[in-house]
């Protein structure tokens, strides 16, 4: 089971991801909407892995929470309706899926991102978020 902090500033969207990544058997280390939020959240304890919307309110990115992951060792996903070309190329090769995502995708993700064994099952269907 891994610590999951989920950075995404859809109510909705949190939510749902969070729903996923616990049908999964993960836990939630934190949900924040914002890269401030994330950033405190990242300072009160480590995740196993991140999940981040890429843009977050108005223009804000979540490229510092990244840096901030990316400097503990700890691997994340980037959410994201951008065009892969669209990604800062400071973090090529980065695992992105596109809006909406498909819960049994980001269940792989997580899966490959924490080593769990290939027959670890999630109880989620399919669903897009």
């Amino acid at each position: 089971m891994a610590s999951i902090l989920i950075v995404e500033d859809d109510v909705r969207l949190s939510r749902m991801l969070t729903d996923v990544v616990k049908a999964g058997g993960h836990t939630i280390l934190a949900a924040a909407a914002t890269v401030v939020r994330a950033i405190e959240e990242l300072n009160a304890g480590r995740p196993d892995v991140a999940v981040l919307d890429l843009r977050l309110t108005g223009d804000e990115l979540s490229y510092p929470v990244a840096r901030e992951l990316k400097r503990l060792g700890v691997p994340f996903v980037f959410i994201t309706g951008f065009e892969q070309q669209e990604i800062d190329p400071d973090f090529a090769p980065s695992i992105v899926l596109r809006k909406p995502v498909r819960a049994s995708d980001l269940l792989l993700v997580l899966q490959s991102l924490t080593h769990q064994p290939d027959g670890v099952q999630a109880t989620t269907s399919a669903a897009r978020y």
